[in-house]
């Protein structure tokens, strides 16, 4: 099963995965990512969530206050996290500072952004199977884990809010960006080229 929700083609690498269940049965995936760098130099640290038990995951959500570059070191095989009272901390080395330092980002579960709409708002127990439209945002899923957006705005209604969405005049719910310059193909005149 694929747990790296960007456009399939797109050349971005996934590394360093790291798996643990929370107190929830949440099964929660933390791994590098390059998919925010055309160039493929710098990683963000992504997060998938399954609620399900591993049979399906929502939206990939980046965890890291940006994307960094390694360094001229191994990092080695796996980044790390751990999960408590309902918050994931997943550890990452960078070399933002021009050595490997370590890093973590307390996540709020049930609410990735902590803009006061919950991942999975209709608590049906899988988030981003019903996504909040129109501007709504009671009894509805988060339409943008992992931006904050506590006004659920959606103008293409295509289940992805506007403050997330790579093409926000024009309907693409897949989010697909195969040359990751952060234009969606459905509305990048050149989505081969970065």
């Amino acid at each position: 099963m694929r747990v790296n929700n960007d456009a399939p083609g797109n050349h971005a690498d996934q590394a360093a995965p790291w798996v643990l269940v929370d107190r929830a049965r949440g099964v929660q995936v933390a791994f590098l990512d390059t998919r925010d760098d055309p160039a493929g130099r710098l990683f963000g640290v992504y997060l998938a969530t399954a609620t399900d038990g591993g049979v399906s995951f929502g939206p990939n959500v980046r965890v890291s206050d940006g994307i960094h570059p390694s360094s001229s070191y191994s990092m080695g095989d796996y980044i790390g996290a751990t999960a408590a009272n309902d918050r994931l901390l997943p550890f990452w080395p960078d070399g933002r500072n021009g050595d490997l330092d370590i890093f973590t980002h307390s996540v709020n579960l049930t609410d990735f952004d902590e803009d006061d709409v919950l991942n999975d708002g209709d608590l049906d127990g899988q988030y981003d199977d019903h996504p909040c439209t129109g501007g709504g945002f009671m009894q509805c899923d988060d339409n943008c884990p992992g931006t904050s957006n506590p006004k659920q705005q959606d103008r293409d209604a295509d289940g992805v809010g506007d403050a997330c969405d790579n093409c926000p005049a024009v309907s693409n719910s897949g989010q697909s960006d195969l040359d990751r310059d952060g234009i969606g193909d459905a509305c990048d005149p050149a989505p081969m080229t970065p």
